[in-house]
């Protein structure tokens, strides 16, 4: 998007994007965000977030004119530059983040969370049909703020998302796995359809099918 190349990701301080300013993480591990020019590998904007623990990105896509990043955070509380509210884990070791930025600057737009009690971690996104969609994997009961909570039947289940790319409202969240450990790896958009893709142990439910 934009003539842009983006790359995301965690880094422990300082980390030094050529003749950019250097990021500093607020504590072990911080997600980060940057931006290069395609013709000649400049870096054009890189901004961080984070809190005092481990926190990173692990999925990027564009769309509705924004960037979209996802991933997972294990600080008590995760700060994005420039937004005036931070976002709060749950009770969990870690919650599910996804937040949108301006791909022109580099400056957040909105942030919002997921998860509950357990391990909950984003680890792909993409955009399509005028909304964004995002899997990962939790454990426990996994919160989505706005529709109904969801229940994992093993250690870790399958989640996958549909997400309001203009101001990060969830519009609905669905769950698949099984006894054993399952995980949401990939998503592709095409014909009025998401495809996930993963992997699962033992027998999977797929609700619905």
């Amino acid at each position: 998007g934009e003539n842009k190349l983006f790359v995301a990701g965690h880094f422990q301080d300082p980390a030094t994007f050529a003749s950019l300013s250097s990021l500093t993480s607020a504590g072990s591990i911080d997600a980060f965000v940057a931006a290069i020019d395609p013709s000649n590998g400049a870096y054009i904007w890189a901004v961080s977030a984070g809190g005092v623990d481990s926190d990173s990105a692990r999925a990027l896509a564009y769309g509705n004119d924004k960037l979209f990043v996802a991933g997972y955070f294990q600080s008590t509380t995760m700060s994005f530059t420039g937004l005036s509210s931070s976002l709060s884990r749950r009770s969990g070791s870690d919650d599910i983040f996804l937040a949108a930025i301006n791909p022109s600057n580099g400056s957040y737009v909105w942030a919002v969370s997921a998860g509950g009690t357990g391990q909950d971690k984003a680890f792909a996104l993409v955009y399509g049909g005028d909304k964004l969609f995002m899997t990962g994997w939790f454990s426990g009961t996994a919160s989505f703020a706005g529709v109904s909570d969801i229940t994992s039947e093993g250690n870790f289940d399958i989640f996958v998302a549909a997400v309001n790319p203009t101001n990060g409202g969830y519009l609905w969240a669905v769950k698949a796995g099984g006894t054993g450990s399952d995980f949401g790896l990939s998503l592709t958009y095409g014909g009025d359809r998401v495809f996930v893709a993963g992997e699962f142990t033992g027998s999977a439910t797929f609700t619905g099918t």
